[in-house]
């Protein structure tokens, strides 16, 4: 929200997998490229990506891949640049 606010284009996703259907905790056995969301599978030349994973995570996550994934299927869709990054961690102490 606060990224729209301040006029960046963005989308969120309730979950690190959610770009692909079903859930990969199924023992569902499609392909990435198969279980791509709709909403996803058009032609994406000329757009760059930044996924941006919230703070609790690192690359030595266990979800780190599926951004890694995804970005391998906007690539294959024809998006110019795809970056991954996380959210610095902030902490706030509450007197």
């Amino acid at each position: 929200l606060a990224a729209w606010q301040r006029g960046l284009p963005c989308v969120a996703v309730s979950g690190v997998w959610n770009w692909r259907m079903g859930s990969n905790w199924e023992n569902i056995k499609l392909s990435d490229r198969e279980a791509l969301i709709p909403e996803l599978r058009r032609d994406w030349t000329g757009h760059d990506f930044c996924l941006i994973y919230d703070s609790d995570i690192d690359q030595n996550h266990m979800a780190w891949t599926a951004f890694t994934k995804l970005a391998e299927q906007l690539y294959a869709f024809g998006a110019d640049t795809v970056k991954v990054m996380s959210l610095p961690q902030i902490i706030v102490e509450v007197a």
